[in-house]
């Protein structure tokens, strides 16, 4: 079984669909990441980041507790992260070989664009995480 990247907006339940795939573009990160250096954007991965709560709670029930401190879950604006998605759709729509699996990717990265621009619209941060 793969990871998936996935989207977390601050609103947990903003009213709209934010479910993605996100397996894809996960398989695809190597590359993914080389485009996005290209363009000169900010690669996704640069966007992920864990939930703080959710990882105390994680290590209590497990019974392990936090021996380190925990960063801060980090939000990013929607904008940034449609600036690479953005990039990143022009530029496997052209070079559709810079990917093993384009059609999946695409398909992802659209969706992705679909949520970022309405998080946007509601004014909502949002960050990645990964799905394991």
């Amino acid at each position: 079984m793969s990871a998936a990247l996935y989207i977390v907006l601050e609103d947990n339940d903003p009213g709209f669909e934010t479910a993605v795939n996100g397996k894809a573009l996960s398989d695809e990160e190597d590359a993914l990441n080389k485009i996005a250096w290209d363009l000169n954007v900010t690669p996704l991965l640069e966007f992920f980041s864990g939930d703080t709560e959710e990882e105390v709670e994680r290590m209590e029930y497990e019974g392990d507790p936090p021996k380190a401190e925990i960063p801060e879950t980090q939000w990013f604006e929607p904008a940034e992260g449609l600036k690479t998605v953005k990039a990143l759709l022009g530029y496997i729509s052209e070079h559709p070989k810079a990917v093993a699996n384009p059609t999946s990717v695409v398909s992802e990265l659209t969706e992705f664009e679909d949520v970022l621009v309405q998080a946007h619209e509601y004014g909502l941060l949002w960050h990645l995480s990964v799905d394991y």
